[in-house]
């Protein structure tokens, strides 16, 4: 499963998290089960965890810490088991020394870090891209795509700077 946490406003990410009871706030007209209960021996792909306001951050590290939640308006405690993996183009740690994240979450979310530099620093990769993407698009669209003009393949690079990618053929 994955969460566009950028997209939401905080009251909704909170919703969308953790689910909600009948009632439990205006415009609640029934139960919604929440995408870490949905996820439950899974993975969630929490994506713009920078995003994520400070008065939600201490509700998403009891969840790493105790593997547990509650919905909101409800009472019963939820256990879970579910894998996170948070996405970011922001700076975590220069947010934890500015004070808007949580050090505790940042701990426990950064386990494992994967950094990737700008598409802007790896041009050679703009043609793996292109490739990728046509053929995803071709098979949807029912369509052949066989090449990209080199024409097609120098503007595309050359957004980035002056990188150019002769006769790339598909």
């Amino acid at each position: 499963m994955k969460l566009n946490c950028a997209a939401l406003p905080a009251g909704l990410l909170e919703s969308e998290l953790f689910g909600h009871e009948t009632g439990a706030f205006t415009g609640a007209i029934a139960q919604r089960i929440g995408r870490l209960e949905l996820a439950d021996h899974g993975t969630l792909l929490l994506d713009e965890i920078g995003e994520i306001p400070l008065e939600l951050q201490p509700k998403l590290l009891r969840i790493l810490q105790e593997r547990e939640f509650e919905r909101l308006g409800s009472t019963r405690t939820i256990q879970t088991d579910v894998r996170l993996i948070a996405a970011t183009n922001r700076d975590l740690a220069g947010m934890v020394e500015s004070q808007k994240f949580r050090p505790d979450l940042f701990f426990r979310l950064n386990v494992f870090p994967i950094e990737v530099p700008p598409l802007r620093e790896r041009p050679e990769d703009i043609p793996l891209l292109v490739r990728h993407f046509a053929e995803e698009f071709s098979r949807r669209m029912n369509r052949r795509i066989e090449t990209v003009s080199s024409e097609t393949m120098n503007a595309l690079c050359n957004t980035l700077g002056p990188v150019t990618f002769e006769n790339c053929r598909m």
